[in-house]
């Protein structure tokens, strides 16, 4: 998660565990002149309070 967290973007969108998360909505994606993706807003507090991102 803190690569799209920090990045915006995926090395393998098609990893099984992204897609979890993706359609798990824990992982929102976005398009518009490009595809971009970023951590559901809700849950960048409790990630940053786990230590998981920065």
């Amino acid at each position: 998660m803190a690569t799209t967290y920090n990045n915006f973007e995926r090395e393998d969108v098609k990893q099984s565990e992204f897609l979890e998360l993706l359609h798990g909505l824990y992982i929102l994606e976005y398009r518009n002149d490009e595809t971009w993706y970023d951590i559901h807003p809700i849950l960048v507090e409790t990630l940053r309070r786990r230590g998981l991102i920065n």
